[in-house]
């Protein structure tokens, strides 16, 4: 089974709540060393004690503009992809 290198987490999903599925991610033995970033546009200090205590790399609050949203996601994927060594993909 082929999986993600890296899950980009809303919160705010409309039919399941983020910090639940990131709850079940982290249990799960064939998702749980995948990198987990959160990206919503909570700014909650409860929201971010919690996504951390649950095992996220990051947490980052969506930018108010688009162009600002693109420049922070070329960052994101730049740092993942350039610079960050992953665990195997079989793990």
């Amino acid at each position: 089974m082929h999986r993600p290198d890296l899950i980009l987490l809303d919160l705010n999903m409309p039919r399941r709540n983020g910090h639940e599925a990131l709850k079940d991610i982290k249990r799960d033995p064939h998702l749980c060393a995948i990198p987990v970033i959160v990206l919503t546009t909570s700014t909650r200090e409860d929201d971010i004690i919690e996504s951390y205590s649950h095992g996220v790399c990051s947490f980052i609050s969506k930018p108010a503009t688009f162009d600002r949203l693109v420049q922070v996601a070329t960052e994101v994927g730049r740092y993942w992809a350039e610079t960050v060594t992953l665990p195997p993909n079989d793990l």
